[in-house]
């Protein structure tokens, strides 16, 4: 992977931090796979993604998308992301957890999960519904390889 950088307007170079996909919250490292894994222990998650998103205290912090098991579509989406957070804890360490979760309804056909971000879809139709999170925040403009 390497390093990060970019270089200013007169030509000098700003080292931004290593191009690998930790996710370095409050100085932790954290892997998004071993969070993946945590939450696809959980019956709630079918199909999940980590990325890290900024935070003005923490630097980043990890946000996970999950696609609910159909048993689940009508739970509380606080009583859930409370839950999934909880189980994270418990599976993993306490500081790995997701401090943002967006549910997102399972897609009606088998086009996996980059089908619920625009700019990598194929098909038009193929895009999740997004459920209540009560997550103010637009969806990333990016989000890591997931393959």
């Amino acid at each position: 992977m390497g390093d990060r950088a970019i270089k200013d307007q007169d030509g000098y170079f700003q080292f931004m931090g290593r191009a690998d996909d930790i996710i370095n919250s409050s100085g932790h490292r954290i892997g998004p796979g071993e969070v993946e894994n945590a939450l696809m222990e959980h019956p709630a998650v079918v199909e999940t993604a980590v990325i890290s998103i900024p935070d003005p205290i923490r630097g980043e912090v990890v946000k996970a998308f999950v696609v609910l098991a159909p048993p689940f579509l009508s739970h509380d989406p606080e009583q859930l992301t409370r839950e999934l957070q909880q189980h994270v804890k418990s599976v993993t360490a306490p500081y790995k957890y997701p401090r943002k979760v967006r549910a997102l309804a399972p897609p009606t056909w088998s086009g996996g999960l980059l089908s619920c971000f625009p700019s990598l879809a194929v098909d038009q139709d193929s895009y999740f519904k997004v459920l209540p999170d009560y997550d103010e925040e637009s969806p990333p403009r990016t989000i890591r390889k997931l393959l």
